[in-house]
């Protein structure tokens, strides 16, 4: 086909509509921190968490200030942020998929997206500001591997680390890339990547104060309390996606795709190299600032193994065909499926089940408590939380978060064992105890004196979704009666 990435992007168009009508609107907890910063960039507040608060609690301000001003765009439609984060995931979904195909090569990207598109792994990061970042980054390497457009690549790479700093990564690989090529070092995508890098630091230190945000800092102090073993933790993370034995397929297939494709990608190894220079890179850069696992730390590496699986499964298929055939090469597609089935099956009893259900079950409870908090109080005091993504896109009141990703001094106080009076010298109406959070959070805050005497248990609330049960406390004189009867 002349033009195979406008095949894959009409190929996939229908089953891309098809999941957004199932998930429209979502995405993970976490998500909704920036989702809160674009609300309210969006309002004229500014590019904050709290209004009147300049803290850089987001790792993906340049996300935020794209999905604020679509959102301002669209509110004469009704649409919003959530709106915003969905059109994008869904058409970098697509778009990923169109960058990888080659002329004559439409099938591997259009399986590619299918898988992805329904994969329980990415709806559950729906509005993930990775995802974007990823297909600027392919498109980088595209531009100036193929084209040789080395300014626009490096534009485009310095626009996805404003989506997601640790983006540099990919701009180093290709910066090398090219400069192996060429023999000579890449000035022009090199002044073009760092003029983008320093506009975005530069901007951000203006507004900030840092270009460095705070959720670094607050996810390293959270690091004693993960369970040990990164690798482990992303082991488990792909066997809740897969099951264990679609985990195992996916592996295997992954590198039955390397094994059989690195004669046919002669002339792409190099490309091949960087690439995954980057992505070993990326994976040892969380491992060495210290964070605990998270899944949206790792959609490279799992975007890699999935389209090198599908490369895999299109080779086997073809080889065991050829030999049945003859040597005639017969369609490979049925067969590569049959060798997806433990990473299709998966994703469709996800897709089936879960259907315009929020992916993250914590959304839905997260804003009963939001809603209960402000039908005692709708101004007034801050709502204290663990977890402040849906609690406080649910909410317009001020929220102190005690992990500390919006709030640096409550996390420097928890480090010294001081987070029980920081906090309630704020003077929070409500606390949101989760049972969870009890160590190293709620328990010393709970067991003091002021809360014992001036605060008040006014509602318990619970999910069929989600496993537990979450309490919310009150100031003495807030709630006339009990937000929701316990």
């Amino acid at each position: 086909m002349r033009r195979p990435a406008l095949a894959v992007s009409l190929l996939l168009a229908p089953l891309a509509l098809v999941c957004a009508l199932g998930f429209w609107g979502y995405t993970y907890d976490d998500g909704y921190i920036t989702y809160r910063y674009a609300r309210n960039l969006a309002e004229g507040r500014g590019l904050v968490y709290n209004p009147g608060e300049r803290v850089l609690g987001t790792s993906a301000p340049g996300y935020a200030a794209l999905l604020g001003a679509l959102a301002a765009a669209g509110r004469p439609l009704g649409l919003g942020v959530e709106d915003a984060g969905s059109a994008l995931f869904f058409a970098s979904l697509v778009g990923l998929a169109a960058l990888l195909a080659r002329r004559g090569a439409v099938l591997a990207p259009a399986l590619f997206g299918s898988l992805a598109l329904i994969s329980r792994f990415d709806l559950e990061l729906e509005g993930c500001e990775t995802l974007p970042a990823l297909t600027l980054l392919v498109a980088a390497f595209r531009l100036a591997w193929d084209r040789e457009w080395p300014v626009a690549a490096g534009l485009l790479g310095a626009l996805a680390a404003s989506f997601r700093l640790d983006s540099g990564l990919a701009l180093a690989a290709l910066g090398l890339l090219l400069w192996w090529r060429s023999r000579r070092f890449p000035w022009r995508f090199a002044l073009a990547g760092l003029a983008g890098l320093a506009a975005v630091a530069l901007a951000l230190t203006a507004y900030y104060g840092s270009f460095v945000p705070a959720t670094l800092a607050a996810k390293r102090a959270e690091l004693a309390l993960a369970a040990p073993g990164y690798g482990a933790a992303q082991w488990a993370w792909l066997g809740r996606i897969y099951g264990e034995a679609g985990a195992l397929a996916l592996l295997a297939l992954a590198g039955a795709g390397v094994a059989l494709g690195w004669s046919r990608w002669r002339g792409e190894r190099p490309a091949l190299a960087a690439a995954a220079g980057w992505l070993a890179a990326h994976e040892l850069f969380y491992r060495a600032v210290g964070v605990p696992f998270s899944p949206w730390y790792h959609v490279h590496l799992f975007h890699a193994l999935l389209a090198l699986a599908v490369f895999g499964a299109l080779a086997l298929g073809g080889r065991a065909l050829a030999l049945a055939a003859g040597g005639a090469m017969a369609p490979r597609a049925a067969l590569a499926a049959l060798l997806l089935l433990p990473l299709l099956l998966p994703s469709f009893r996800f897709v089936t089940t879960g259907w315009r259900e929020p992916p993250d079950p914590r959304v839905r409870l997260y804003r009963d408590v939001a809603r209960a908090a402000d039908r005692c109080a709708a101004h007034g005091g801050p709502i204290a939380a663990v977890e402040i993504g849906a609690l406080g896109f649910a909410t317009e009141r001020p929220v102190l978060d005690l992990v500390g990703l919006v709030d640096p001094g409550l996390r420097r106080a928890r480090v010294a064992g001081e987070l029980a009076a920081a906090a309630l010298a704020r003077r929070p109406d409500f606390l949101v105890d989760h049972p969870t959070f009890a160590e190293p959070y709620w328990s010393p805050i709970l067991d003091t004196g002021e809360v014992r005497e001036r605060f008040r248990t006014v509602g318990w609330f619970q999910r069929p979704e989600y496993p537990l049960t979450v309490r919310l406390l009150a100031r003495r004189g807030v709630c006339a009666e009990p937000a929701v009867a316990p």
